[in-house]
């Protein structure tokens, strides 16, 4: 088991972990190419039929995951109440404030598409895309890439860093968040799927070193801890030992 202050962190120069990086964003990408075709019909199916009210209810909640509101008060919790760890925090808000951050701006600047409550759903997918380089793009056209994703996915990755015992809680937060946006007819599914290539690229990027290992060494060295804070550990097993321990 590691020690808070010797978190795990994937070796930037080894082919093996250069292979997970990359080949799940392509993967990401191509099954968002791949999606084009049923972005129309997925989503006419999902604005014609209502969801359940506790699937509903579900994915709202699980929004919250990918949400910067969201995102901050998670991150404040874990910065109070896990002192060890703070030294991660540079890396860890880079990479979760940066892809959403870059989705933004890609359907802000450079792309826009209508979403799927504003498109005509009996269109050709190739309707739903306005012109390139669009500046400033008003809301109803910012569909492509679902920056909400590709923050949930990010946020995911980096909580999985800290966190690995519950990477399967991140990782179906971050897919219930996703699946939320198409549920409230905000994204279609390619939408969701080229955020999330984007959300692993520069999530895992950022947090397994790949693209910022140089300027956050000498950082962390001097934030990280020597040893974890008293209050961080558990002196004994001995609930009673615990209580009593000053």
């Amino acid at each position: 088991m590691h020690s808070p202050s010797e978190l795990p962190r994937p070796p930037g120069d080894s082919r093996q972990s250069c292979a997970l990086w990359l080949l799940p964003t392509f993967v990401f990408l191509l099954l968002g190419f791949a999606a084009l075709p049923v972005d129309q019909s997925l989503a006419g199916w999902i604005a014609a039929n209502n969801l359940p009210g506790g699937v509903v209810d579900v994915l709202e909640r699980a929004e919250t995951f990918a949400h910067g509101i969201g995102v901050v008060f998670i991150l404040l919790t874990i910065f109070i109440i896990d002192r060890s760890r703070r030294w991660t925090f540079p890396r860890l808000i880079l990479a979760v404030a940066g892809s959403g951050l870059a989705a933004n701006l890609i359907k802000l600047i450079l792309i826009a598409r209508t979403r799927p409550h504003a498109a005509d759903l009996g269109d050709h997918f190739s309707e739903t895309f306005g012109n390139w380089l669009p500046l400033l793009s008003e809301s109803a056209q910012q569909s492509t890439p679902s920056s909400h994703t590709a923050t949930g996915v990010a946020f995911a990755i980096a909580l999985c860093w800290l966190f690995p015992r519950g990477r399967w809680i991140f990782a179906v937060l971050a897919i219930l968040a996703s699946c939320q946006r198409m549920a409230s007819s905000s994204h279609y599914l390619s939408d969701v799927l080229w955020g999330a290539a984007l959300g692993y690229f520069l999530g895992r990027g950022i947090i397994s070193g790949f693209l910022t290992e140089k300027y956050f060494n000498r950082l962390e060295e001097r934030l990280r801890p020597a040893e974890p804070h008293p209050s961080d550990v558990a002196r004994s097993t001995d609930p009673a030992e615990v209580s009593s321990a000053p």
